[in-house]
């Protein structure tokens, strides 16, 4: 069944994060791609900001900050698939997930493509499909959009929230990776959306009319995300 194409950002919810002794202790299945974001965080690491986020997130987004910020089409041009793979596996073995994985040896690409594909994985999209209707009646609103991140289950709004805050650095030197809010929209809008698939899906649809509304729930997400992206250092301080 195609999920539903269509949702999502963030506020002061960030600054009450659940230690994690206190989230719900729950059976870790063997792997955390393709599980819900709540085992994944649960057995994640915790940020500078104080929030539990997967580590395929987490390192990545680590990795990327330390030496990744001056690649030239960061998120848009993709790394060698058997290095995504391998590097995936290691991420989705226990009991460690990733942890102590030196992950200098990958290209930054690599490395973004990992943090892609656990995206993609999430059974949930980031930004979670009950709240699509209600971030695309927002449009441009960002505040709106703030105050609706923050009613996001919570390991959604951290993950969220870390994503922009990536963005954020990527951003900062846009003008040597060539990453600028466009570009970066493109790319996350329909990853954290769960809309990937479903353009995936639209060379095997015959019917124009799907076609259609697929194309334009992704360019409303990605003028959304663009708008997020651009409004950072307002999201990230609300």
């Amino acid at each position: 069944r195609r999920r539903n194409p269509l949702s999502f950002l963030f506020s002061k919810q960030r600054r009450h994060s659940i230690p994690r002794k206190a989230m719900k202790k729950a059976h870790i299945p063997t792997g955390i791609f393709g599980v819900p974001l709540e085992y994944a965080a649960e057995c994640g690491s915790v940020t500078s900001t104080g929030i539990f986020v997967p580590d395929p997130v987490h390192r990545c987004m680590d990795e990327v900050i330390r030496r990744g910020l001056s690649v030239e089409g960061i998120f848009r041009l993709s790394g060698a698939a058997s290095d995504v793979d391998q590097l995936c596996q290691q991420f989705d073995t226990p009991p460690a997930y990733g942890k102590c994985l030196d992950l200098t040896k990958y290209d930054i690409h690599t490395i973004v493509g990992v943090m892609k594909k656990y995206l993609r994985c999430l059974p949930e999209p980031v930004i979670p499909t009950a709240f699509h209707h209600q971030f695309l009646q927002a449009a441009m609103d960002i505040e709106h959009i703030a105050s609706l991140a923050a009613k996001m289950p919570k390991v959604h709004f951290d993950l969220l929230f870390t994503m922009i805050e990536l963005c954020a650095h990527i951003q900062r030197h846009q003008h040597v990776n060539l990453m600028n809010a466009e570009a970066l929209a493109v790319v996350l809008a329909p990853v954290c959306t769960g809309l990937d698939q479903s353009l995936r899906d639209v060379l095997t649809i015959k019917s124009p009319t799907i076609i259609n509304e697929i194309v334009q729930s992704n360019q409303r997400w990605t003028d959304l995300w663009r708008a997020m992206i651009e409004a950072h250092d307002t999201l990230l301080t609300l």
